[in-house]
Formats: C-alpha cells, structure tokens, sequence
C-alpha cells in the first residue's frame, strides 16, 4: 500500500471495509483529496516518514555503506556480507565502523535493530531488499 501511495494513488480502500468507506474515498478523491487511511492508519504520513528516513540515511550514508546496512537488516554475517558484494572481510568491517560512527550507534546488534526497524526504507530501488 506504501508502493502505491508513492506511486501517486490518491485513494486506498480494503476491499473487507465497509461500502459506505468506498463511497466516502471515491468522493474525497474525486474532489481532489488524498484518502489513504486504512485501519486507522494515515499512509501519507507513513509514506512521508520513509521518505524522510530514507533521504536521511542516503545523505549520510555512502551507497556502498546503504548496501552493507541492507544486508545487515537480513541478519547477514561479515563474511556473507563480504562475499555477496566481492569484498574482503576487513573492508565490511571498515564500512561497519564508518556506519557505526555515521549513525551514533555503538554495536552490531544496535544497528542490526536499526536496520530491521528501517527494513522497509532500506529497500532497494526495486523494492527488494536482497542483493
């Protein structure tokens, strides 16, 4: 639902909501509203939250360093890490410690948690966050 926001959709309606819900959407988006509340939950502002995240962290991450946090967001060791993107251990660990001072965090499993919580803003352009 997030893809479709982002890609422009100006209304969401579950198709289990109840059909006065469908009205009221067709109506706000045929006046030119956005209507993008689902279960309580504005989508808007949730799509603006990961687009704020996902310009912060590529303003301070380098897009090498975004792909290493991506891989730690699946829980990947070092030497995963290293062998999916041809590099050598020691230049994961160099690109951990700059992504380590970048974001203010101290340890693998803080910026793991960081990583898993942004999981979705991490993704890649695809939308898939594997590599």
């Amino acid at each position: 639902m997030l893809d479709a926001a982002r890609l422009g959709a100006k209304g969401i309606v579950l198709k289990a909501m109840a059909p006065r819900i469908l009205e009221d959407c067709i109506r706000a988006v045929y006046e030119g509203e956005r209507r993008l509340n689902v279960d309580g939950v504005d989508l808007s502002q949730r799509l603006m939250d990961r687009q704020r995240v996902e310009r912060e962290l590529s303003e301070v991450l380098t897009p090498r360093e975004l792909e290493i946090l991506r891989l730690v967001a699946l829980k990947l060791e070092n030497q995963e890490i290293a062998s999916r993107l041809s590099i050598t251990v020691g230049t994961v660990k160099i690109h951990l410690h700059n992504i380590y001072q970048k974001l203010h965090v101290n340890n693998r499993t803080t910026l793991a948690a960081l990583a898993i919580i942004h999981r979705d803003e991490l993704a890649s352009p695809g939308g898939n966050l594997t590599v």
